[in-house]
C-alpha cells in the first residue's frame, strides 16, 4: 500500500487513525476501466489535435480553447488518478502534484502543462488496457514507466527512515541462508537496497528491480549491493520465463496500478519448484505517536487538504485470495517480533520530512501548519525527546510453484 497512516509506512508501520480522515482509492474493476476507456481516449485525441494548432493557441480564441482543454483534462487526470470511470462533476478535484495547475482556473494555463497531462493520461491508459486484458499473463508490449512516487528527494528520505534495526537485519540474514543461498534471486521493488545488501551476497545471481532510477541511485551512492540493478516496471519484468529460483517482495505490489499483474509477472519468472516470498513489516505505534498522526490529519482536513487519498489498501488480502483461486497455497509465518525505542521527535520528523509518498502531494505550507497545530493541540511542543516504545514484527508469506 502507498506509505502512510492507515497502511504500510515508509518504515513498515501500521498506524490506524479514523477512517474518515482518508479516502481509500479502490482497485480498478472491469466496469471502471470500461468507464474511462469510453471517453478519455477520444478526449485526448481531440486535445492533441488542438494543441498542434500553434497559431490558434497563441490567439485570443486559442487561449479560450486552452481553458476548455484544461477543464476536460482536469476530469481525465482526476478519473485516472482516483480509479473512477466517471467525470468529476461538482466534486473538488484530486490531482497528482505535477498537474495541480489544471485546477488553478484564475491563472493562465501553459500548453506544456496540457501536453504533459495528455502524455500522463496516455501512459496510464496503456497500462490499464494491459490490466483489463490479462491480469496474470506476461506483458509483451512496451509500457512507459511512471516514476510517480520515489524521485530523488523522497528516495533520500525513504532511505533515512527505512528499517535498519539489528533484529530486522538478523531476520534478513536468516532468510538469506534459508531461501537464497546458491540460488538465482530476483527482488521486486529493490528500492535503496536495504534487503538486497543483506541477501544478495548469499545468492548465486541477484537481480534487483525497481521502477525508480532515484531509489537505485540512492542505494548505490551508499554502497548498497544490488547484484544486477534493473530499472523496470514490476508489471512488465524484462526477465525470461522460468529463469529464477526465488522472488522476494517487501510491500512493493501495493504500489502497482494492478497488484495482480505484478504477482503474475513474479510467478511467470519462477522455475518449477521456485518460491515467491512476500515480506510484510508491521508496527504498533505508541499511543502518543498515533494521537499525533490522527490529529495531524484532522488539521489537514480543517485546511481543506483532507481526506487524504491512499492507494493500495487491501492488496495483501487480494493477492492471497487470488492465489487461493488459482490453486496456489501461501504459507505465512512470523519471522520475529521485537520492540524499539524511539523519541517522539522521530515521529514528528517523519511527518515534517514528508516521508510518506502521499505527503509529497500536499502543499508544504499547509502540511507544516497542520503539524504545528497538531502538536499545539496535544501539548507536545516540549516533548520531542520523550522516549517511546514501538512494537515491531516481520512476517513472510511463501508461495511455491509446483514441480
Amino acid at each position: 500500500m502507498e506509505g502512510g497512516p492507515g497502511g504500510k509506512s515508509v518504515n513498515g508501520s501500521d498506524p490506524a487513525p479514523s477512517l474518515s480522515l482518508f479516502t481509500y482509492v479502490p482497485f480498478w474493476t472491469h466496469d471502471t476501466l470500461q468507464g474511462v476507456l469510453a471517453w478519455i481516449p477520444d478526449l485526448l485525441i481531440a486535445s492533441e489535435a488542438q494543441l498542434r494548432d500553434v497559431t490558434a493557441v497563441l490567439s485570443g480564441q486559442g487561449h479560450r480553447q486552452l481553458d476548455l482543454m484544461r477543464a476536460r483534462l482536469l476530469d481525465a487526470v482526476h478519473a485516472l488518478y482516483l480509479h473512477d470511470g466517471a467525470t468529476l462533476g461538482e466534486a473538488p478535484p484530486i490531482l497528482p502534484p505535477a498537474f495541480r495547475g489544471l485546477a488553478e482556473i484564475d491563472s493562465p494555463i501553459s500548453p506544456d502543462l496540457l501536453a504533459s497531462a495528455i502524455a500522463w493520461c496516455w501512459t496510464k491508459l496503456s497500462r490499464l488496457r494491459l490490466v483489463d486484458r490479462r491480469l496474470i499473463q506476461p506483458v509483451q508490449s512496451e509500457v512507459a514507466i511512471e516514476n510517480a512516487y520515489y524521485e530523488q528527494v523522497l528516495a533520500s528520505i525513504y532511505n533515512h527512515f527505512r528499517p535498519r534495526s539489528a533484529r530486522f537485519q538478523a531476520c534478513l540474514r536468516r532468510l538469506a541462508m534459508e531461501e537464497a543461498r546458491g540460488k538465482d534471486v530476483l527482488e521486486v521493488g529493490v528500492g535503496t537496497g536495504g534487503i538486497a545488501t543483506v541477501v544478495a551476497p548469499s545468492a548465486r545471481r541477484f537481480l534487483g528491480v525497481d521502477v525508480s532510477h532515484a531509489m537505485i541511485a540512492e542505494g548505490m551512492r551508499e554502497g548498497g549491493y544490488f547484484g544486477v540493478p534493473i530499472c523496470a516496471d514490476a508489471m512488465q519484468l524484462p526477465v525470461r520465463e522460468a529463469s529464477v529460483d526465488l522472488v522476494l517482495e517487501h510491500e512493493a505490489f501495493c504500489f502497482l496500478d494492478e497488484p495482480l499483474l505484478g504477482l503474475g509477472e513474479s510467478l511467470r519468472v519462477l522455475r518449477p519448484g521456485g518460491r515467491l516470498v512476500r515480506l510484510v513489516s508491521r508496527a504498533r505505534e505508541p499511543e502518543m505517536a498515533s494521537s499525533l498522526t490522527a490529529q495531524f490529519h484532522r488539521e489537514l482536513a480543517r485546511r481543506g487538504a483532507g481526506p487524504v487519498p491512499i492507494w493500495g489498501k487491501g492488496a495483501d488480502q487480494r493477492i492471497n485470495e487470488h492465489l487461493v483461486s488459482t490453486g496456489l497455497d501461501s504459507t505465512g509465518r512470523k519471522l520475529d517480533s521485537w520492540v524499539e525505542q524511539r523519541t517522539l521527535g522521530f515521529y514528528i520528523d517523519r511527518i515534517a520530512n514528508r516521508a510518506f509518498p502521499y505527503l509529497q502531494r500536499l502543499p508544504v505550507e499547509v502540511m507544516h501548519a497542520a503539524l504545528e497545530a497538531a502538536m499545539q493541540e496535544l501539548g507536545l511542543k516540549d516533548q520531542c525527546q520523550r522516549r517511546l516504545t514501538e512494537g515491531r514484527s516481520l512476517e513472510s508469506w511463501t508461495t511455491e510453484i509446483p514441480e
